[in-house]
């Protein structure tokens, strides 16, 4: 995670087993979404351009920030080169207060998350309105929060590593318009170059998809 400032520590509040129990599960729901996907690459028809636009509940933790629930947005665009593989642009920015101590001031502060990724989306194609897909992202996260202590305020900020990897349900509306149900991802984040730390983190995601460039009617 970011370097350590002042008195602030993080604590991820899940045991190790049950974190473990967790990914098993997640990693299970993964290869069997992943399956689906290759018994569907002859099904179906798909659009050659997705942009989405949504809501974002995440559950994070950082050196700065410690484990807390953050909402904010959400917003993507994805082109699909066929109607299995695609590859997906991701901006996000989430935001908390949080009550404790930062930079050795005890109160209430904000959080701010801001996340810029990018990588490969498998697309389980069928017929149906109901369009799943599982993706695997990597880039750039960047945390920043302030403490004021009388007429001074202080700031600190981090960026670092992010991998994601999850995927959702897309629920086809009409030939141009599509409901994202659900879309969960685990998400892991490293701050500093000699910060072992990292935090394992959750979000979840639904809003509106547009999709553009319709192949075969879909």
């Amino acid at each position: 995670m970011a370097p350590s400032l002042g008195s602030t520590s993080t604590t991820l509040g899940l045991s190790e087993n049950k974190k473990e129990k967790q990914m098993r599960k997640f990693l299970a729901l993964l290869i069997l979404m992943g399956s689906l996907a290759a018994s569907g690459m002859a099904q179906g028809n798909y659009s050659k351009v997705d942009i989405f636009g949504g809501f974002d509940y995440s559950r994070l933790s950082t050196a700065i920030t410690p484990v807390a629930s953050a909402s904010g947005f959400d917003s993507s665009v994805r082109y699909n080169f066929t109607k299995v593989v695609g590859v997906e642009g991701d901006i996000s920015g989430v935001f908390q207060t949080v009550s404790g101590s930062f930079i050795g001031v005890s109160g209430n502060y904000p959080g701010h998350y801001y996340s810029f990724m990018g990588g490969p989306v498998v697309l389980i194609s069928s017929k149906s309105r109901v369009k799943p897909f599982v993706h695997f992202l990597v880039g750039d996260t960047r945390v920043s929060s302030s403490a004021k202590a009388g007429s001074v305020t202080v700031s600190a900020s981090s960026s670092g590593l992010t991998a994601m990897v999850g995927g959702g349900v897309d629920i086809r509306v009409n030939k141009h318009l599509s409901i994202r149900a659900a879309q969960v991802d685990w998400v892991y984040e490293r701050y500093g170059l000699t910060d072992t730390s990292a935090a394992g983190n959750f979000r979840i995601v639904t809003g509106l998809v547009l999709n553009l460039g319709n192949k075969n009617g879909r």
